[in-house]
């Protein structure tokens, strides 16, 4: 292996992943393709204020897995997580809290966080299950 590309993969594991990049939890792939304020705060009214985070899931694997929306975090710039509270599954134009996602589907959820207003939300953490070891994407 030359130099360069030692370097390169040295950077690459290094950076973290953005609005747009898949990122794998264990059988299950994500793809954040947008994390925003909700333009309508809705009932019951927020503490804080509404965040709407917009993600495709995909099993990679060969068995059914359940996505659990509790299990997804949105993360501040002080380090405080805040469990999603509800999940729209698009095509199924169904409010959830968990979804089984078949080997090889591909779900697109709207998932809506209750985030103070203060300090700026900087990261979302998702997860395939309560334990595991999540993948961080920057926002």
């Amino acid at each position: 292996m030359s130099e360069r590309s030692s370097i390169s993969s040295v950077i690459s594991a290094a950076r973290m992943a953005t609005t747009g990049d898949p990122v794998d939890d264990g059988s299950l792939r994500f793809v954040v393709t947008s994390v925003g304020k909700a333009n309508m705060q809705s009932d019951p009214q927020p503490a804080g204020v509404y965040f709407i985070a917009d993600v495709n899931v995909t099993n990679m694997g060969k068995e059914p897995r359940s996505f659990d929306v509790q299990n997804q975090k949105l993360i501040n710039a002080a380090g405080r997580k805040y469990a999603a509270m509800s999940a729209d599954v698009v095509a199924a134009k169904l409010e959830t809290k968990t979804v089984v996602v078949k080997p090889g589907e591909v779900i697109e959820v709207a998932m809506r966080f209750d985030v103070p207003r203060e300090p700026k939300v900087t990261e979302i953490e998702l997860h395939e299950s309560p334990t595991s070891a999540g993948a961080k994407v920057r926002l």
